[in-house]
């Protein structure tokens, strides 16, 4: 388990932020990073591990007090400073991995109007970009993270029972993020359940 805190560091003085791992199993906890020796600090939301296995987070303090996007490599705890804002960014939440590998977030400031944006982070090329402004009227200081509405995933089983007379079968529904079925079994009749049985006729 990896996770950052927005204070605390060894000596208590700097209180910038650490990230830490936790092993479940036997519970042993370690120090990956403390921010008291890096330009940006406080980093309020979640990390999200990437692709390549490394792991993304963004901090919402520092010296330009606009945050910044850093990347640690777990297995040898090296970070290292991907974006520094400079518009008053401040992010208050996590980047959230889309199928391309990039990086969408949304910022607390910054923007055209000073109100905040949603922004993606290319994670090939290091960069990050803005998507959208918000102005006040459309909503402004966003905090928390981004949502995506997930594509099904298709996945059946079958357990078939019968004799030369008839054939009834029976479908388990694996799929998922799904929430309405349509089965056609090819002699014309359907079912709309998620587990449906069926009984097929004899055919000559």
């Amino acid at each position: 388990l990896f996770r950052s805190t927005s204070k605390g560091d060894t000596n208590h003085l700097a209180n910038k932020g650490v990230i830490f791992a936790l092993n479940p199993i036997n519970n042993f906890y370690s120090v990956l990073w403390q921010f008291s020796t890096f330009s940006s600090n406080t980093p309020l939301g979640s990390l999200t591990v990437g692709n390549n296995g490394l792991l993304y987070g963004m901090t919402s303090g520092g010296s330009s007090l606009s945050g910044g996007i850093f990347i640690i490599d777990p297995t040898i705890n090296n970070l290292t400073s991907a974006v520094n804002f400079g518009n008053g960014e401040d992010p208050h939440g996590s980047m959230l991995l889309a199928g391309n590998g990039n990086m969408y977030f949304m910022t607390y400031g910054g923007g055209t109007n000073g109100d905040g944006r949603v922004m993606v982070f290319d994670t090939t090329n290091i960069t990050a970009a803005s998507l959208w402004s918000f102005n006040g009227t459309n909503g402004f200081n966003p905090t928390g993270d981004l949502t995506v509405l997930r594509c099904a995933y298709s996945a059946f089983q079958t357990d078939t029972l019968g004799n030369c007379q008839s054939l009834t079968t029976s479908f388990l529904n694996l799929s998922i993020y799904a929430n309405s079925f349509l089965w056609s079994f090819g002699d014309g009749n359907t079912d709309t359940t998620r587990n449906p049985t069926h009984t097929y006729g004899f055919s000559n």
